[in-house]
């Protein structure tokens, strides 16, 4: 087991977007609770430095090759959607060039007809760089590979070949949790056993309480009402008709005698909930936007909030953790939709469509506080049960 007990976490944390940089900090901080005794490195597709941001510093895919290699390992794959991620769609988050490159047409068709970004991006031949199996990391020393409560699904589309390929990888695993039913049930369809396990960003209560949260924000709480709802809604997801949901945000606000925080959580490319929020700003006074400085300034807010509403997962997860209602919007968004009604199946009520933010102020009186409470002690008891799972793998 020597070669197994250095851990290469490996997720989307080389992105200025809130829940992918939560993996790893929660992560690191289970690990430090737990006094693991095992070197932990941090890798990401690309070597970046986020810790002005609040995020762990990540070392390349390529760095993960060498380190295997070297040392062997465990390598845990830190949650999120990622399941199924194609290089050309993960790097299209964090190169503005390669965004820019492929607005045009002809680089488009010759990319597709060459498979040129393919040949670039892959990494010695990893065919998807968050579903690998061991075999495709050259190591003399011993390698194996676990999922931390990920999501995403098969794409019955692909070619029989290309799923039969996906298969192999996530058989060579020895130990994959899954986020929620609509995951568990995909993988099983193609035959791979899996457990089910809550996002781990339901437990960052335990290591940031409210009290410690206000010590690592860099906004200023002077300039935050005392009492507010947290919006939030991104690049894609935002509402067709912005002034009719304007209009349904702002009764919400008058009817409770609150605010309306509008503050993105998305900030990569092709997320951009700055833009969108902007944009919903100007329809009324009782709107504030907030840019946050650092992923603190986030938890802070949503977790001094009336209540949450936005399309980020890992914000409703946020107001989870923290006791604060929450109200996913937007019913096309499917992993959300599908991880309330695995979890929270009394209170979570799946997605609420923009047109229906009407409904949220009878949601709101009608809350479950028990239940919510409930559900929360419950999902951080598996979310810890799986986190001791992963370290016995580590040994």
């Amino acid at each position: 087991m020597k070669d197994l007990n250095k851990i290469h976490f490996l997720s989307a944390s080389d992105r200025v977007n809130y829940g992918d940089l939560l993996f790893a900090i929660v992560f690191g901080e289970v690990a430090k609770k737990k006094k693991i005794d095992s070197k932990i490195y941090y890798y990401g597709i690309v070597k970046s430095n986020l810790s002005y941001f609040g995020g762990y510093p990540t070392n390349s895919y390529g760095e993960l090759h060498q380190n295997l290699k070297k040392m062997g390992g465990t390598v845990v794959v830190g949650g999120g959607d990622v399941f199924f991620a194609d290089w050309e769609t993960l790097y299209s988050y964090i190169s503005p060039l390669f965004v820019r490159l492929m607005k045009y047409k002809f680089i488009r068709r010759v990319n597709a007809r060459l498979k040129i970004t393919d040949a670039l991006l892959q990494k010695k031949n990893v065919l998807l760089p968050f579903t690998p199996g061991t075999f495709e990391f050259e190591s003399s020393k011993q390698v194996q590979i676990v999922y931390n409560g990920v999501g995403g699904t098969f794409n019955k589309n692909n070619p029989s070949d290309f799923n039969v390929k996906i298969v192999d990888r996530l058989k060579s695993s020895c130990h994959i949790s899954v986020r929620d039913n609509r995951t568990l049930k995909s993988l099983k369809e193609f035959g791979i056993s899996s457990i089910l396990s809550p996002d781990s960003a339901v437990i960052m209560s335990d290591f940031y309480p409210v009290e410690e949260l206000e010590k690592k924000i860099n906004l200023n709480p002077d300039s935050i009402p005392e009492k507010y709802f947290f919006v939030q809604f991104g690049y894609n997801k935002s509402p067709e008709n912005f002034k009719e949901t304007a209009l349904l945000i702002e009764e919400l606000a008058r009817i409770h005698e609150a605010k309306i925080i509008l503050c993105p959580i998305g900030l990569a490319l092709k997320h951009e909930d700055d833009v969108e929020l902007m944009k919903m700003e100007k329809y009324s006074s009782n709107f504030q936007f907030v840019m946050p400085n650092n992923i603190f300034d986030i938890m802070w807010l949503i977790s001094n909030a009336k209540a949450y509403m936005g399309t980020s997962l890992h914000g409703a997860l946020t107001a989870q953790s923290y006791g604060v209602p929450f109200f996913s919007l937007n019913k096309k968004i499917k992993k959300a939709d599908s991880y309330f009604k695995t979890w929270c199946p009394e209170i979570g009520h799946g997605c609420i469509d923009f047109n229906d933010l009407g409904t949220i102020d009878e949601k709101l009186k009608n809350w479950d506080y028990l239940k919510a409470e409930e559900y929360l002690k419950e999902q951080k008891a598996l979310v810890y049960r799986n986190f001791d799972e992963i370290f016995k793998k580590v040994g």
